[in-house]
């Protein structure tokens, strides 16, 4: 695991060694599962600095409480009224 200890950004590097590909995704999916439920409930949050729009998308949905979705998206609507700036990344509106 690779980390910015100072600003608490944790960099979480998984190996697949030999689990076959459905092995991979399940204990994949468990372990982001735990790590997000955890890592919220201490009041961390998904950084998009490596991309949430692309890959994360899901789980920023899943984990981020409703409210601050709100104020997001509302923050997006009044600052890329036209929807033309990076389009489909962090949340749809």
């Amino acid at each position: 695991m690779n980390a910015h200890i100072v600003v608490g950004i944790l960099h979480i590097v998984l190996c697949k060694c030999e689990l076959s590909d459905e092995e991979w995704e399940n204990k994949v999916e468990a372990f982001h599962k735990e790590v997000y439920t955890y890592a919220y409930s201490i009041g961390g949050r998904l950084a998009g600095e490596h991309g949430i729009g692309a890959k994360k998308l899901r789980e920023m949905e899943t984990y981020t409480p409703a409210g601050e979705l709100v104020i997001m998206r509302t923050i997006k609507a009044a600052m890329d009224p036209q929807l033309i700036l990076n389009p489909g990344k962090i949340f749809d509106l």
